[in-house]
């Protein structure tokens, strides 16, 4: 009960005053609001150059923090050229792909990355994961690396299942 009671805490007050004081001032939110927009959409070009340069699908955006990147090709290799709106999320067909997405996600994280798996978004059909892109360029393009290794790892480790 004592854990649950700090999620709907307040903050300090003296936090409160410095956020208020930065939202009063319109000249540095206007700065600050430019700065992360600019940022942002370079952070953009470079994930989506990055996936489009491995021939890795993509939902394009038009806002937000992250990016929702078709993995299904490593649910199903030999589909991988055809087109696959039809790999809904129904049974008994969704066990099977929740379970490659965990196991997509755990090789993943071994290699320090971590995307989020569409399953824990209640999806119409798995596969589809969520990268993020905001953070430090250094850092992106570091996650994007470690993400290709080991999307090159699950593309094996599916080929060697079915082999």
């Amino acid at each position: 009960m004592h854990r649950i009671g700090r999620i709907f805490s307040w903050s300090p007050h003296l936090l409160q005053d410095i956020w208020a004081a930065m939202l009063e001032d319109k000249q540095w939110l206007n700065r600050f609001m430019s700065k992360k927009t600019d940022l942002m959409a370079e952070n953009y070009r470079i994930t989506t150059s990055f996936l489009a340069d491995r021939k890795i699908k993509y939902y394009e955006m038009n806002a937000g923090l992250f990016i929702w990147v078709d993995l299904r090709y490593l649910f199903y290799p030999e589909l991988a050229a055809r087109d696959l709106k039809d790999l809904g999320a129904s049974p008994p067909v969704a066990s099977i792909q929740k379970e490659r997405e965990l196991q997509i996600l755990e090789i993943c994280t071994k290699s320090g990355v971590l995307i989020a798996p569409g399953s824990v978004y209640v999806p119409e059909e798995y596969g589809w994961f969520r990268i993020t892109f905001t953070l430090q360029k250094e850092a992106l393009k570091e996650g994007l690396e470690r993400l290709w290794k080991s999307l090159q790892e699950a593309e094996s480790d599916i080929s060697c299942q079915q082999g």
